[in-house]
């Protein structure tokens, strides 16, 4: 099957816009799905208008109710789309057709959906939260999760330059490649053993 056949076919599938950003992950408050709804909502009119938000969950997810009532508030229902769950050999795909990835999460275990969309060659933008900024390296966008005027302004720094986005591709290629199973194990035991205990 041909690479555009594949996309065509994803497309349908989970009947995602032309241009978009996207997220991939659960809904629960930590992950900051509503400061990254905030965050779109602050772009420009033009920026909204060419690229939509994609948010990789199901309508069914925990904490659905509550993210549909922010983007009710915001007057963004024909702006941000719900895929459903997306199936696992079918992420890297998306993952490409996204012009850009966010990852708002507040704090985080490990955080691998940024390193799968830059495995993918996807530009990402992401919190400044541990682990992330030691994960990424500066192979991504960073942000303060709490301040959504921040977050917008990277997203749309990213998505204004296209030399910038081409830049963090490569970048984001190069880094994935550090991330061998191998050394994800390492990382992560890493990560556990500086958790202090009480």
């Amino acid at each position: 099957m041909s690479p555009d056949v594949r996309v065509g076919e994803i497309r349908r599938k989970y009947s995602l816009p032309k241009e978009f950003i996207f997220y991939v992950g659960n809904l629960s408050p930590h992950k900051n799905v509503r400061g990254l709804i905030r965050a779109y909502k602050a772009l420009p009119e033009w920026l909204r208008e060419k690229y939509k938000l994609v948010l990789g969950a199901s309508k069914k997810a925990k904490y659905f109710t509550d993210i549909e009532k922010v983007i009710r508030e915001m007057e963004l229902l024909s702006e941000v789309f719900f895929t459903g769950f997306i199936e696992e050999k079918d992420l890297p795909t998306v993952y490409r057709m996204s012009e850009l990835f966010v990852f708002p999460s507040l704090y985080e275990g490990f955080g691998l959906p940024p390193l799968e969309a830059m495995a993918s060659g996807c530009p990402v933008v992401s919190s400044n939260s541990a682990p992330m900024t030691e994960v990424l390296g500066d192979a991504a966008l960073f942000f303060n999760p709490y301040d959504v005027e921040e977050m917008s302004s990277a997203m749309k720094k990213m998505l204004e330059d296209e030399n910038l986005r081409d830049r963090f591709q490569q970048k984001g290629l190069e880094r994935a490649r550090i991330f061998t199973p191998e050394k994800m194990t390492e990382e992560i035991i890493f990560l556990l053993e500086s958790i202090p205990y009480h």
